[in-house]
């Protein structure tokens, strides 16, 4: 067999089991960092209300303005998934699908979980400023386009940019490991785009029929999940026929 000669399916790494092991694995890995993540945005949270408080009434979400965060860090710990962890997990007689399977299903976890606690976060912090005496506006989002506060809206929002920047990160990841840089380069604007599609369309103003009535945020919420389940189909297809080298003995 040659570098370049896809490996077999073993059975053993095709059975459920191995989905279950892989996604337990990288679940773990993803919670424990997204939970230092969020607790250095608890501590920046608590510090500038504290700092606020003494110089000025804030009358706008502080945790809006870090909506691309979670974009772009759910996307970067995707990238890693999708480039470091295919060989090591073909070299154990585990399956491309097997691997694909569990990182989608990562995905889907760890958008839930960060998605629900920065929601929560929010309802927090809108807790504290009106004990303070202070406006909570939000200007960003589902929440800021319809006008009205919602914690469904608030929720749906928070997990769909964490949901569309991880599956973009696969996406992106898989397309370098399968071809050659500069390929996968000239490729960005595609495979980086349930992320760019997230960003525009629950932030953006694009009038109607996509603008932030009820049925416009309706639009809104479905494109963004149409464009994510295509890239997350787009992945598995691109892993599964990526050659990886065999081990070396």
């Amino acid at each position: 067999m040659t570098a370049a000669t896809p490996s077999r399916t073993s059975a053993a790494g095709a059975r459920p089991g191995a989905v279950v092991a892989t996604a337990s694995y990288l679940l773990r890995t993803q919670l424990r960092v997204v939970a230092w993540a969020l607790a250095l945005v608890v501590v920046g949270l608590a510090v500038t209300v504290v700092v606020l408080e003494r110089v000025q009434p804030m009358e706008v979400s502080i945790l809006q303005f870090g909506r691309q965060g979670l974009v772009w860090f759910p996307f970067s710990l995707m990238v890693i998934v999708a480039t470091a962890y295919l060989g090591p997990h073909v070299a154990m007689g585990l399956t491309r699908r097997s691997l694909g399977h569990a990182a989608i299903l990562v995905a889907g976890a760890t958008a839930l979980v960060l998605g629900t606690a920065v929601a929560a976060l929010m309802v927090v912090e809108r807790g504290v400023y009106g004990a303070l005496g202070w406006e909570h506006g939000i200007d960003a989002g589902l929440v800021g386009l319809s006008g009205s506060w919602s914690v469904p809206l608030l929720l749906v929002d928070h997990v769909l940019l964490v949901l569309a920047g991880q599956v973009a990160g696969l996406l992106v990841g898989a397309a370098y490991k399968r071809w050659h840089w500069t390929v996968a380069t000239l490729a960005l604007p595609v495979t980086v785009s349930p992320a760019l599609v997230a960003s525009v369309l629950l932030d953006g103003e694009l009038g109607a029929p996509v603008d932030g009535s009820a049925g416009g945020v309706a639009l809104r919420v479905t494109l963004v999940v149409a464009t994510t389940l295509v890239a997350a189909v787009a992945y598995l297809a691109v892993q599964r026929r990526t050659a990886v080298a065999p081990a070396a003995t």
